[in-house]
């Protein structure tokens, strides 16, 4: 697997033949878990990038918020490593690749985020003891009185 710019992804775009295929995060960053979302909402600039671009666009579901819900802490691949979550990833990656066939694309490209628990390309959150750290709040915050 190569690592390619983003302009040397879209500006190499032929039109026929090719798709590329984006994480849910890089539309729509509100699918992250709280806290961690960079953009109000999708990446500006890569939004305007995809204008210029002249293959067909797919964006694949956010499998972390279709599993466990957009009401999540942060965690990390172990986490996500059960008989559901590869459940649907398989599914997904089946539909996905059925149709690039049936359609006959010469070439798929995937950009998705470099860090994520689940679909990070070059960093994933990991932790051999299978849990994952919230990040830290006002534990008041979420108290009630009795």
């Amino acid at each position: 697997m190569s690592t390619l710019s983003l302009s040397e992804v879209l500006g190499n775009s032929k039109g026929n033949g090719e798709a590329l295929v984006l994480g849910h995060c890089v539309l729509n960053m509100n699918t992250r878990a709280p806290g961690i979302a960079a953009w109000r909402g999708g990446i500006l600039p890569l939004m305007r990038m995809l204008l210029s671009y002249h293959g067909e666009i797919h964006q694949y579901p956010c499998l972390e918020a279709a599993v466990v819900g957009m009401r999540r802490w942060w965690q990390v691949k172990e986490q996500y490593d059960t008989y559901s979550f590869r459940l649907l990833s398989r599914r997904i990656a089946e539909m996905y690749a059925s149709y690039f066939s049936r359609v006959g694309f010469k070439k798929v490209k995937v950009l998705g985020l470099g860090l994520s628990p689940t679909c990070g390309y070059r960093y994933t959150q990991s932790d051999a003891s299978g849990g994952g750290r919230p990040r830290e709040r006002e534990p008041s915050r979420n108290t009630r009185g009795g």
